[in-house]
């Protein structure tokens, strides 16, 4: 008999797949092997002692409560492979190619849609033999992203689902692996209300599905029945070197605000864009005799711009498309 070994982490893998119906695997599943840096999606289910009374003080068998499957997902963002993680986030993209027909240039654009998609993750641990965990019934509750740090460039997904399941093979097929082309900070910049804003130190955004997951039902062996969507939200935090006092008056004055988060590299770009937004208002402290710096909320939200949504998602890449299965 094989030694048993200790997993490894650098040796998992992902493979991602949408669902036709919640909670179901496909017949002939398409799946997408993707880069990230940490999964935490797990399965949690309650064990609670009875409060049952038998002459005894010896305590009965306890009783199981409701299977939770959630947790976050640390990806790092690139120009192809992270194209899956917005279609689950937003919806699909439309996909307009480059009029040069040998040019293999593509611009998919993502935007907030009425449903969000459900879809399944499988996961490799590098035991001996191997194990794979089956996650169903997926959906993206939040993403949040800080731009502007020293660090690796990388977005957080909060994600809730169905089910998770053991298994000693996988049932993701063949995987199709795209291109990993990293996105860095230093790639990035941020225009607002289209001149670019040479002061910010940090922007973070944060976008929320706003996902029911209270949505457990009698005979689905304490799982969720479904999750549904709700209002979407946008917004987030941004920190500026205070040298006037522009933010503030706009933030005072209700003023509606624009900015595009834009990170390029010579194979492509990834933008950010929110054409309509309000900053909360918030003057700076004075801390000591140093340079002073600014932070202000903000909260986007859709009434007459042109994306017809709150947040705009732009791919230009070689990838053909992201909404073949």
């Amino acid at each position: 008999m094989a030694a048993k070994r200790m997993a490894k982490g650098y040796k998992s893998q992902l493979w991602l797949g949408f669902e036709s119906e919640y909670g179901v695997m496909p017949a002939s599943p398409k799946s997408y092997s993707l880069p990230f840096n940490s999964y935490g999606v797990t399965l949690s289910r309650t064990l609670t002692q009875a409060e049952t009374i038998s002459g005894t003080r010896n305590p009965l068998e306890p009783f199981s409560g409701n299977t939770d499957v959630s947790g976050d997902i640390v990806v790092p963002l690139d120009l192809s492979a992270y194209g899956y993680w917005l279609r689950a986030l937003l919806g699909k993209p439309t996909t307009v190619a480059s009029e040069e027909p040998d040019a293999g240039v593509h611009t998919h654009t993502f935007k907030i849609q009425d449903d969000v998609e459900s879809f399944w993750i499988q996961t490799l641990y590098a035991t001996n033999p191997a194990s794979y965990v089956l996650s169903s019934g997926l959906k993206i509750s939040s993403m949040s992203m800080d731009m502007g740090t020293d660090g690796e460039l990388t977005t957080t997904l909060s994600v809730m689902g169905k089910n998770q399941a053991l298994s000693a093979s996988p049932v993701a097929g063949v995987a199709e692996k795209p291109l990993f082309q990293r996105l860095n900070n230093n790639m990035g910049k941020l225009l607002l209300d289209g001149e670019e804003y040479g002061d910010v130190t940090a922007f973070t955004l944060n976008v929320d599905n706003g996902l029911d997951g209270d949505t457990y039902t009698i005979g689905g062996g304490g799982t969720r029945g479904d999750i549904s969507e709700g209002l979407s939200s946008v917004g987030g935090q941004i920190s500026v070197l205070f040298k006037d006092a522009q933010l503030i008056e706009d933030a005072l004055n209700s003023t509606h605000k624009s900015a595009k988060i834009v990170f390029t590299r010579t194979e492509g770009s990834l933008t950010f864009d929110i054409q309509e937004f309000l900053l909360s208002a918030q003057t700076p402290g004075i801390d000591g005799p140093a340079g002073l710096r600014l932070s202000m909320d903000w909260q986007a939200f859709w009434s007459i711009g042109s994306n017809g949504s709150a947040i705009m998602a732009t791919l230009v890449n070689a990838h053909e498309t992201y909404a073949d299965a």
